[in-house]
């Protein structure tokens, strides 16, 4: 028999590990490897780089992927490229940060184009994601609690903008709160 437990351990504690007994078969080495881990590991590797968003719906190949940007995301933190990555990782393509918003006085002078934040005249630590692909309200907060872990703490989202539009305003169909209209 296979056991961790030193010679003196008590039948309780042999009882509770052949209950809890995972299969072991693969070498310790392995499962730190998220190439080489199994599959049904790879959440114990996922908590033990502390990945940020994990989805157990997720296809084999995007949570290895998640796996191997792990460190990348970590030691890059509160950096453009790490709220790329782990915007990528969860799913969400490529996208355009906005930083640093161009603060107006809505006097006439700057074009409403909806690329100009107004009410401050320094907003060097606001910015928008533009993303390539339309998001549900509820992909809309998962990108929102990413942004909470990736992003600089001295920096304000203040825009989640998308520009493919899912449905067309003509009247047949009905706004159920599923989908925004272009910002999220």
């Amino acid at each position: 028999m296979n056991s961790l437990l030193p010679p003196n351990a008590t039948s309780f504690e042999r009882s509770v590990e052949q209950v809890t007994k995972a299969d072991m078969s693969s070498p310790i080495r392995f499962l730190w490897n998220y190439e080489k881990c199994p599959t049904e590991l790879l959440y114990v590797l996922a908590i033990t780089l502390d990945v940020d968003e994990w989805d157990e719906r997720w296809s084999d190949e995007f949570k290895r992927k998640t796996l191997q940007e792990a460190y990348l995301v970590h030691s890059r933190k509160g950096t453009p490229d790490a709220v790329r990555r782990i915007l990528r990782n969860a799913g969400y393509d490529e996208i355009v940060i906005q930083e640093g918003l161009n603060g107006g006085l809505r006097d006439g002078s700057i074009q409403r184009n909806g690329l100009t934040y107004y009410g401050e005249e320094m907003a060097f630590a606001k910015y928008i994601i533009w993303l390539t692909k339309t998001i549900t309200a509820e992909q809309a907060r998962q990108v929102r609690r990413l942004l909470d872990d990736a992003a600089p703490l001295h920096c304000e989202l203040v825009g989640l903008n998308f520009t493919e539009a899912l449905i067309l305003r003509n009247g047949t169909i009905y706004r159920d709160g599923t989908y925004n209209r272009g910002t999220a």
